[in-house]
């Protein structure tokens, strides 16, 4: 099973995928004027802002809490909930190891670029968003099927989500969480592996209200923890 992985790996990442994938975001960067800075206000007030809603952070604005399910910042924490992990750690020691500090540079610009990328997913995800059972329902594959026409596309997408979810993040994760403890504490791989399942199924089972109430409280942690685990490793 790794090894296929491997090969459709080794199949998929080459670099007419990393042309394709940074030519596109450059090219659509200019279509959008430069949307990571011209808007850069809007997005600090609709992030950052959101956090004082009965204060004003912005000379004329006015920050009055917003009635929603889901407050901006309780969106962004699931969404970097979704990206911290193995990928940001390891990755970036395995780019950094292989290419040198420059490494650093070049994440930076592509992470840049690829910005608009993640927008245009979020645009199109709240577009084509249906409403079901008193909430709603969105994201790629409700855009393929209904801003593509193309069900069958939709439908094969779900399903590489589904067959990735658990070799892209949870075995990958869970594994390195398992890893870390027994070396550390020397806690059975199966004990960790049970633990994390539970907690995850949880949060999980709660619901997304549950899912964003963890991570607005977790995520800040997490980044403020990392954060200075570097700067110790640096100094």
């Amino acid at each position: 099973m790794l090894e296929l992985a491997e090969k459709i790996g080794a199949i998929l990442w080459t670099p007419i995928m990393l042309a394709v994938l940074m030519g596109s975001s450059i090219i659509l960067t200019f279509r959008f004027k430069f949307f990571q800075v011209t808007q850069i206000k809007k997005i600090y007030r609709e992030t950052i802002c959101s956090l004082f809603p009965k204060k004003s952070i912005e000379p004329k604005k006015s920050c009055e809490k917003i009635k929603k399910e889901i407050t901006p910042f309780e969106a962004v924490s699931a969404a970097l909930a979704g990206t911290m992990g193995v990928g940001n750690i390891a990755g970036v020691a395995t780019a950094i190891t292989a290419g040198g500090p420059g490494a650093i540079f070049w994440m930076w610009i592509s992470a840049f670029f690829c910005m608009i990328i993640k927008y245009i997913e979020v645009i199109l995800s709240q577009l084509y968003k249906q409403k079901k059972n008193g909430g709603f329902a969105g994201g790629p594959m409700h855009y393929i099927s209904a801003g593509l026409k193309s069900r069958g596309l939709a439908v094969l997408f779900a399903i590489f989500c589904i067959i990735s979810s658990f070799g892209i993040g949870n075995m990958t994760q869970t594994n390195t969480i398992a890893g870390a403890f027994e070396s550390t504490f020397k806690i059975p791989g199966i004990i960790t592996g049970i633990a994390v399942a539970v907690v995850t199924a949880a949060i999980i089972l709660g619901g997304v209200k549950r899912i964003v109430l963890f991570t607005s409280k977790f995520i800040p942690l997490t980044s403020v923890m990392y954060r200075k685990n570097l700067l110790k490793k640096s100094s």
